[in-house]
């Protein structure tokens, strides 16, 4: 071998040997992280925690709402018990923080809402599992092994792994706060500058009730009023999907709510401001019965509404001399229900989606709540495009029908229906406005309205 040789076979050694440990120390390097910081080093995290906002809606003309902050009992907003739970990939907790290791930034918003800042903790990089729980003190609490004080997590307890139903209603109170509940996951990295945020839900609903009163006469009072089946008697601890599969569904039979005017009254119905769990089906039917002196029959109706948590949900109830049952069917695939609601003022609205057949509307007039089956003379003006009008369907129904419509439609029509009859040996007509809303697919008629909507029924 020349020496040549010998000092090329050298060189090629020597520069494997080299590319070698380069590559040795870029894995190195990549399993550290772009920072250069080992994957097992604690880096430094900031948390950010705040309640999510309670939304209402109001409603400023027929038909339209908008967002807007809830009023609050004064322990809504407030933040006193604080416990987050960080998990690890492997299921271990890595970090317990609570409210001493936060410093409460004063009202928030300004609308009730505080949020609240850590000083920076360290957690190793990684995928976490948050479990986040404020306010949290009470009994019912404790049984779930959530109350504050109570220690670390040796394990994550069955009742969050399992979002077990309970009872959060008595533990709302001025003294303890709004129980607020949150589950996130994060995913930790070295060179993260971004905060942490943990947005806390309340964990219940809160129901206004309004009564409107727009009989000519109102000398004959209310008595009573009830909403079947409305009353939850647990709820999960962590918010789930609406019309999804519901965790406390079974665990308990429904409650009837019921409010009751105190005996010798004749004040104006006023009713309090209430919590409730939440409803997330989108099919659940509430039936509501009024009691009114006077009058044989309680006046009834249904309405069709999901109760998600942390909303503050407006329900008035108008109550009526006259006004219109409508009911009613289409076809689109499958058989569906119309979806009627009671406009702001006095009107109606029929929701039906693009390209559906076989529609049939039926219209009856009730009068003091009870429908009236005979004797009444119909009218509608215009006849809706795309539909016939029957004048005198079975029970002196209104009969609104379209074989078909076209699947390019998607458009309001306005219309009025009147219904003349006798009382008294007077010639009565009453009239109502109707809007007949053709919408594009992509709204899911068959659903309950969303939880911001006011919701509006008539008596």
């Amino acid at each position: 071998m020349s020496n040549k040789q010998a000092l090329y076979i050298l060189f090629i050694a020597g520069l494997a040997g080299f590319l070698l440990v380069a590559a040795l120390s870029g894995c190195s390097a990549e399993t550290a992280g772009a920072s250069g910081i080992p994957a097992d080093k604690p880096v430094p995290v900031t948390i950010r925690v705040a309640p999510e906002k309670t939304e209402t809606a109001t409603a400023t003309k027929a038909g339209d709402t908008s967002l807007a902050t809830a009023p609050e009992i004064s322990a809504d907003g407030k933040i006193d018990a604080l416990d987050i739970y960080i998990i690890n990939d492997k299921g271990n907790v890595e970090k317990h923080v609570t409210e001493t290791d936060f410093t409460i930034s004063g009202s928030g918003d300004g609308n009730g809402d505080q949020a609240t800042t850590s000083s920076s903790i360290e957690l190793l990089p990684g995928a976490k599992t948050v479990y986040a729980f404020a306010n949290c003190r009470g009994s019912g609490f404790s049984a779930l092994k959530l109350a504050s004080g109570s220690g670390d997590w040796t394990d994550v307890p069955d009742a969050v792994t399992n979002n077990t139903a309970f009872n959060v209603i008595p533990e709302i109170t001025d003294a303890n706060g709004f129980p607020m509940s949150a589950f996130t996951s994060w995913e930790v990295t070295e060179s993260s500058e971004a905060p942490y945020t943990v947005l806390l839900v309340r964990m219940a609903a809160r129901m206004e009730i309004t009564i409107e009163d727009e009989r000519e006469s109102t000398t004959n009072k209310i008595t009573s009023l009830t909403i079947k089946d409305f009353l939850r008697a647990n709820t999960s601890l962590f918010r789930t999907a609406i019309g999804k599969d519901n965790p406390t569904a079974g665990t308990s039979t429904p409650a009837d709510w019921e409010w009751v005017q105190p005996s010798g009254s004749t004040d104006a119905p006023s009713i309090a401001p209430f919590y409730l769990h939440e409803i997330i089906e989108t099919t659940s039917a509430f039936g509501v019965s009024m009691q009114i002196d006077g009058e044989t029959n309680p006046r009834t109706t249904t309405f069709h509404q999901a109760i998600p948590r942390n909303r503050v949900y407006p329900l008035t109830i108008h109550l009526t001399d006259y006004s219109l049952n409508i009911t009613g069917t289409y076809e689109l695939a499958a058989i569906g229900t119309i979806a009627v609601s009671k406009n702001i003022g006095n009107g109606y609205t029929i929701e039906l989606p693009e390209g559906c057949s076989n529609v049939k509307i039926d219209i009856q007039l009730k009068e003091n709540g009870m429908e009236k089956k005979s004797g009444v003379t119909w009218s509608c003006n215009p006849t809706p495009e795309y539909f016939t009008c029957n004048l005198s369907g079975e029970n002196a129904t209104l009969v609104l029908s379209s074989e078909a419509i076209p699947a390019t439609v998607v458009a309001a029509q306005n219309i009025t229906v009147s219904a003349e009859f006798t009382k008294s040996g007077n010639r009565i007509t009453r009239s109502f406005p109707l809007t007949i809303q053709v919408s594009p697919l992509t709204d899911d008629l068959t659903k309950a309205a969303p939880g911001s909507q006011p919701i509006h029924i008539e008596l």
